[in-house]
């Protein structure tokens, strides 16, 4: 949390890097060369998406630290999060659109570390 009551306060809080995140692509949004978990400095998930160079549509779903699920691209991350991104699941609607938040289940990221 930051304290910002003057100008100078915001120019200053908007001039500080943005938190450090992790990001990992699954399924096939996971190309060849984007396997494995990507440090990066995103303040959104919308950021952190964009740093990866993926377009975060109706397509996407965010996972932030393997529980919370989103499709906001506004919403804020912190230093230390990891953020999932995770292809459609089929459904009774088509294979290439999202079930509902409820339907979709989502490992957690100790579960992807290989034993």
């Amino acid at each position: 949390m930051l304290n910002v009551n003057e100008p100078a306060d915001y120019r200053a809080a908007r001039a500080r890097p943005a938190p450090e995140v992790i990001v990992q692509l699954l399924g096939v949004l996971a190309k060849s060369g984007a396997r494995g978990p990507r440090a990066v400095r995103a303040a959104t998930v919308g950021a952190a998406a964009g740093a990866v160079g993926l377009a975060f549509d109706r397509h996407v779903t965010a996972a932030l630290n393997g529980d919370q699920i989103t499709r906001d691209a506004t919403a804020p991350l912190a230093a230390g999060d990891t953020v999932f991104f995770c292809p459609p699941t089929p459904t009774a609607e088509g294979p290439h659109r999202l079930g509902s938040e409820n339907e979709f289940s989502l490992l957690s990221p100790q579960s992807l570390v290989p034993t």
